[in-house]
């Protein structure tokens, strides 16, 4: 489960922690916000506000923005990992706002305003509630005691593919979240889902970054599909052969790495280190007793994470 959580998060972030797709996100897709944002001053910020507690069912990209009237305020944008919905967000969404405002204080800053925006793909239904409908018994004397702020939600389940396709101007973006919004979907559905999530397949491998939002989504197919690798591959041949072999050499690459774990995991670790810094392999042998297809295995797989590392 705690690898299947790592790989929603990794898809997540690749797609929402570029500039040019979150603003095309936050402008079609919450425009109420949008409308009182200096937009073009929305940057990334690296530091890290989920806790322990909060990674069980979120992931979180934060970015700074600055308000029409020059106001600084944090745009906080958290996906719901689980295909199921939470049931308190309200308290989940306090708890990661509080983290922020204490590194503010931390910081010497003055305190920022919060606008948080839940990003749910689950096959179960996100009832909406206030705060306050949480509590029972609740009348106007008793509101001004609870927590008064609310949050924006963004459910795909609530979204038909051409609403998605129609409501953002990149190709990236809209790819993206068509299969964030399919990923739970059975497998055999997901599969011929493919078609259509990948219509523009070909205009989307024009560019580097199209290339490397494909591969990423290949990788993300594989991890959620991994008894049904070879249909993935052959549908994604039929949309587009060029996407289909790249496809093709991403699930041999993965099939290689499945063969390292016949290898002692002690034993790979000095192989990798003593391959970054470039030791050549009769010395890795007399070091790990490999052999020098092991080694060479070991190599390939290396380059194939740093790759991956690349594109994540």
């Amino acid at each position: 489960m705690e690898n299947i959580a790592n790989q929603h998060d990794k898809y997540f972030k690749e797609i929402f922690s570029r500039k040019e797709e979150m603003i095309d996100f936050i402008t079609n897709a919450l425009p109420q916000i949008a409308k009182y944002l200096d937009i073009n001053t929305l940057q990334l910020d690296t530091t890290q506000y989920i806790d322990k507690r909060l990674q069980v069912g979120y992931s979180d990209l934060v970015y700074n923005c600055k308000y029409a009237n020059k106001v600084d305020l944090k745009i906080a944008l958290l996906f719901e990992h689980k295909s199921q919905p939470e049931n308190f967000p309200h308290l989940q969404l306090l708890a990661y706002m509080i983290k922020i405002w204490e590194t503010n204080i931390k910081q010497n800053q003055r305190l920022m305003p919060i606008v948080p925006i839940l990003f749910y793909h689950g096959a179960d239904e996100w009832k909406y509630k206030k705060l306050e409908d949480y509590f029972t018994g609740i009348d106007e004397p008793l509101k001004k005691y609870l927590p008064s702020f609310d949050y924006e939600l963004i459910d795909t389940r609530n979204l038909t593919d051409e609403q998605i396709k129609n409501m953002f101007q990149m190709l990236s973006l809209r790819t993206g979240v068509l299969v964030m919004k399919h990923i739970f979907d059975e497998p055999e559905k997901l599969i011929n889902e493919l078609e259509n999530i990948f219509e523009y397949l070909h205009k989307l491998l024009e560019t580097e970054n199209g290339r490397n939002l494909f591969e990423t989504t290949v990788i993300y197919l594989y991890s959620n599909l991994k008894n049904d690798k070879d249909k993935v591959t052959e549908k994604l041949k039929q949309i587009s052969p060029k996407g289909g072999d790249i496809a093709l050499t991403i699930a041999q690459q993965l099939e290689k790495k499945g063969e390292l774990i016949g290898i002692e995991k002690t034993i790979r670790k000095v192989a990798i280190n003593l391959i970054r810094n470039k030791i050549d392999n009769q010395t890795i042998k007399i070091a790990t007793n490999l052999t020098d297809e092991q080694i060479d295995l070991i190599r390939e797989i290396e380059q194939i994470e740093n790759k991956a590392t690349n594109i994540w």
